[in-house]
């Protein structure tokens, strides 16, 4: 099995790790006045279950209980349909826009840094006979979040402010929970042991080593954030292999893995809650 893979070799090698628990967040009336008033809406808060939504003819607001993320968009503007690209600021000066609009709305964070610059393009088909255009309609300035210089990865873990025609702020959502650090560290798990529990995750079992390979290009040390709909006690401890596979019928499939850094038997962990002994090892 092992002849199957390609592993590069972790950049730096910790023993223990901290743990940060992620208190749930209380969304009263005030908290959704102010988040509300960030974005001039002063339309009444609907409570549709796993999130609270504001919304009027300008805008959508959406607050999720469970981890008090948030998610604005302009109405009919960030997902109308466009026939020409639009001309958007360079990288840096989108980037040099979003962070004082972060500030704007109350949404900054201190932990989170510029990551990238992203775009969406929409394909069009102007004739039966053409080939669809890529129009590029909306550009994305994404943000990582870090602790203890460590990534957080995962879906509840980011911010992002979305640019459209004129330059102008037709989205912006902030997915993360407030965490608060443990005293104590606890014991990471053997890079080699998490290796070994990559190379048996399931989504490998039918590869053959004859046709395909596995090759991991980076293993990173990091924290895993769950979905902002999902309640999280703590951030996941994780290793991320990232990398891509080749077979014989797809010349290459992307992958990112994240095997839990802990040791989730330990009884130390097991006091905290169920959002490390309750995840799979592999996520």
């Amino acid at each position: 099995m092992a002849n199957l893979f390609t592993i590069p070799e972790l950049s730096e090698i910790r023993r223990e790790i901290s743990i940060y628990r992620t208190p749930l967040k209380t969304i009263d009336k005030e908290t959704i006045r102010k988040i509300s008033s960030a974005f001039d809406m002063k339309a009444r808060a609907i409570d549709s279950g796993s999130r609270i939504m504001v919304k009027d003819r300008f805008g959508v607001l959406e607050i999720f209980e469970a981890s008090g993320s948030i998610w604005w968009t302009k109405q009919n503007r960030s997902r109308s349909e466009r026939r020409k690209s639009v001309r958007f600021l360079s990288e840096k000066k989108a980037i040099e826009k979003a962070n004082p609009y972060l500030k704007t709305v109350g949404l900054a964070d201190r932990k989170a840094k510029p990551k990238s610059v992203s775009y969406t393009e929409t394909f069009i088909e102007r004739s039966k006979d053409k080939q669809p255009t890529g129009v590029i309609t909306h550009q994305h300035v994404n943000y990582e979040f870090s602790l203890d210089d460590l990534p957080v990865f995962g879906p509840g873990a980011k911010i992002q402010v979305t640019f459209s025609e004129n330059n102008q702020v037709v989205e912006v959502l902030k997915f993360w929970r407030e965490p608060k650090k443990e005293r104590r560290k606890y014991k990471l798990i053997s890079i080699e042991t998490a290796i070994k529990i990559f190379q048996k995750h399931e989504a490998f079992w039918d590869i053959s080593k004859r046709t395909a390979k596995i090759q991991a290009n980076e293993i990173s040390l990091g924290y895993y954030a769950l979905p902002p709909r999902e309640i999280q006690v703590c951030l996941i401890p994780v290793y991320r292999f990232k990398g891509f596979v080749s077979t014989k019928d797809f010349a290459r499939y992307d992958f990112a893995k994240y095997v839990v850094a802990v040791d989730v038997e330990a009884d130390t962990l097991k006091k905290i809650g169920g959002s490390i002994t309750a995840t799979p090892l592999v996520i």
